[in-house]
Order: C-alpha cells, then sequence, then structure tokens
C-alpha cells in the first residue's frame, strides 16, 4: 500500500493490514511490475507522481469505472 500522507506511513490498513509505505519503495529493486490504482479518479495526477515508475515500464491497473492497464500518460 503506497500513500503520501506523511501521518499514515508505517501504519497498515484496516482490516486487511497491508503496510503503508512510501511512494519511494517504487524506485527500489525489485519493483513491481503493475499497481492496483484504487484512487482511480486521480490517475492523472498519481501518474506524474509515478513518472519514474511508469517511465520504467511499471504500469497501473484502473478498476473503475472500466478496468484498464494503464503505462505512462500519452504511451497507451
Amino acid at each position: 500500500m503506497i500513500d503520501d500522507a506523511p501521518a499514515k506511513l508505517g501504519l497498515y490498513t484496516p482490516g486487511s493490514h497491508f503496510l503503508i509505505q512510501p511512494r519511494s519503495i517504487l524506485d527500489r529493486a525489485p519493483r513491481p511490475d503493475y499497481l492496483l490504482l484504487l484512487a482511480w479518479s486521480f490517475f492523472g495526477e498519481i501518474a506524474k507522481k509515478c513518472s519514474n515508475y511508469l517511465d520504467g515500464g511499471g504500469r497501473m491497473i484502473v478498476p473503475l469505472p472500466n478496468v484498464q492497464i494503464m503505462m505512462h500518460p500519452g504511451r497507451e
């Protein structure tokens, strides 16, 4: 789980207990092949913040409103 809110870092998500980590984990190996983007309405903003990950071939699964696998904006 990735979140930019400093107050959430190091905590766990309710129920599923995923560790909340900073976006900088995307710069370390091994990098994930895909990210599941639950904040789908913010894809453009999040894609800009994760441009290094996307430039390196990473993809985002955007589940809503229709399931899509997104790459860097402008390269789809």
